[in-house]
């Protein structure tokens, strides 16, 4: 449906001269992105004020697709649109990839994902908004709990895509990011935490950590499996 709607557009902007016809897919790749992204962050807005809770879901949502952007993990087949090299460098600079925000898969440029991505954000979503709400904060266990994920992306970012490998500069280029990031995250969790006591913030923060750390494992493991067969 964004593949059809983006074509439209962009060949009305085409026959009315405002782009050049060999501009076509450039235009059309950049416009999907914008209109994923867009479709996903409206819904997980909605969400939040569904629940009552549009700042809690803000603030997980952003921390949640920086840290995942770099990190990486595990990606569901499929989310990824095959489209050449050529016409990725045109619309992206060399060292990005286009976060799968829709579903924290660094990902999907093109369609929804044959939508699984895009129900995963959905259910994910309010799951974590449930759990700010509901779970009783003890400083100990989610002190301990973001710790391990705080060590464990660290360890092992950023977790390429099985079917979207990082060359040796990106690698390098992702892995820096990441752990600055992930420095970031730990400094924001333990002032919130521990200086100001802000439960509610430092309990997103971690599970925005936690989230991230869990797809990074499964992708990490996903990868060995896919390694050894």
């Amino acid at each position: 449906m964004i593949h059809k709607i983006s074509e439209k557009a962009i060949m009305y902007a085409i026959l009315n001269n405002y782009i050049k016809q060999e501009q076509y897919d450039e235009y059309v790749y950049a416009l999907e992105i914008i209109l994923n992204i867009l479709i996903t962050d409206i819904t997980m807005i909605i969400i939040g004020l569904a629940m009552g809770m549009i700042w809690e879901c803000i603030l997980f949502w952003l921390v949640y697709k920086i840290l995942r952007k770099y990190c990486g993990g595990y990606l569901k087949r499929g989310c990824y649109y095959k489209s050449t090299y050529a016409v990725r460098q045109k619309v992206l600079s060399d060292y990005t990839r286009i976060a799968c925000t829709e579903c924290s898969c660094r990902g999907n440029v093109f369609g929804l994902l044959e939508y699984k991505c895009y129900l995963s954000s959905c259910i994910m979503c309010p799951v974590v908004l449930a759990v700010v709400r509901y779970v009783p904060y003890s400083m100990t266990v989610w002190g301990l709990l973001t710790l391990t994920a705080l060590i464990i992306l660290s360890i092992l970012s950023p977790v390429e895509a099985a079917n979207k490998p990082l060359d040796e500069k990106e690698q390098r280029i992702f892995g820096i990011t990441a752990r600055i990031l992930i420095i970031i995250s730990a400094v924001c969790w333990s002032v919130t935490a521990i200086v100001f006591r802000q439960l509610i913030l430092s309990k997103i923060i971690s599970l925005s950590i936690i989230s991230v750390a869990v797809f990074v494992i499964a992708g990490k493991m996903y990868l060995t499996v896919r390694k050894h067969n």
